[in-house]
């Protein structure tokens, strides 16, 4: 079975409780590898409960909070921790000291209400870069206009 067979079979139902759907991932050698199948789980789950008409777009920055949660509780009720950040890029200039394109700047106040959590170095590692066996350290980084996305998962 493929990844996309998969998400239709995991996401078209209700969430199943915590760690009821056995999945195993046979095929897969590596880490990096298991990490982009479950990128492609994530990707392929979310155009399935969020997409577009087509099924073929999500709007990351219509997503609220309860949206992400729901993805969580599909991903633990086969066993796999989802994790998500979600920063302005005005938290990354402050952090890496670098300056970006941000469309709109937003006071500190607003920064801090909208976006409690504050961004770590290690959150920054391109996953492409990360030569490691631990699952949690692959973090996958979407910048969407002013925001940036970082998913990653744990056994």
């Amino acid at each position: 079975m493929d990844i996309k067979q998969l998400a239709d079979q995991v996401f078209t139902i209700p969430i199943q409780g915590e760690n009821a759907i056995n999945i195993e991932f046979e095929c897969i050698q590596d880490t990096p590898s298991l990490f982009e199948a479950l990128l492609e789980l994530f990707t392929e789950g979310m155009k399935i409960k969020h997409g577009d008409g087509n099924k073929n777009k999500v709007d990351l920055l219509s997503l609220t909070q309860n949206d992400f949660l729901e993805m969580k509780n599909y991903f633990k009720s086969f066993k796999i921790n989802l994790f998500y950040h979600v920063f302005h890029l005005q938290q990354l200039e402050t952090l890496t000291k670098n300056l970006y394109y941000i469309e709109n700047r937003l006071k500190i106040d607003d920064i801090n209400e909208l976006f409690p959590e504050k961004p770590t170095n290690d959150l920054l590692i391109n996953y492409k870069n990360i030569s490691s066996n631990n699952l949690k350290d692959y973090k996958f980084q979407l910048q969407v206009k002013d925001i940036l996305y970082i998913i990653y998962f744990s056994l």
